[in-house]
């Protein structure tokens, strides 16, 4: 254990709150990718939200040497961006097709692991500089379990901002 601390992101629907720590979101959606997740984008947060992540739309009133380019539809880093319901669930498909292919038993990635107790109780790897993680290994053993519970998350109805 370490005392390291993975920021995390939310994603926060009409049913609740579910909190995975960054690295491993970027793991999901990765993953997601091979299986054949072709993502929407997300919608642009609300210009107050934005302002305060540090991105400022192209139309706000903003000054001129504030505002960066029109929103790019990311899912990373957490600025309260929308994942329509749609793009939820077809996120949610591709991570199901992808669960026979992620190892049932912790297979570390680095050189040692924490749990994140904000984060629900996933495992994050602390890798060495250079390394090249393998997403499948990331999601493996108590992290495919939370990734199970985040396919069911996903499928709720109303789709979700990603939040901090």
């Amino acid at each position: 254990m370490t005392d390291q601390k993975d920021p995390g992101i939310a994603l926060y629907g009409r049913h609740g709150e579910f909190a995975v720590p960054a690295k491993i979101w970027l793991a999901i959606l990765s993953v997601a990718i091979v299986y054949d997740w072709n993502p929407a984008g997300t919608k642009a947060p609300e210009e107050k939200w934005a302002l305060s992540s540090g991105w400022s739309p192209a139309e706000s009133d903003a000054p001129a040497e504030e505002k960066l380019p029109d929103w790019d539809g990311r899912y990373f880093p957490e600025c309260l961006q929308e994942i329509t319901e749609d793009d939820a669930r077809a996120l949610a498909d591709a991570l199901e097709r992808a669960l026979p292919d992620i190892p049932k038993e912790d297979l570390p990635v680095g050189d040692s692991l924490y749990d994140d107790p904000e984060g629900e109780g996933w495992r994050v790897d602390i890798t060495p500089p250079a390394a090249k993680p393998n997403p499948l290994q990331e999601l493996s053993g108590k992290n495919r379990t939370g990734l199970k519970d985040l396919v069911i998350h996903l499928r709720e109805p109303g789709g979700f901002l990603i939040g901090p």
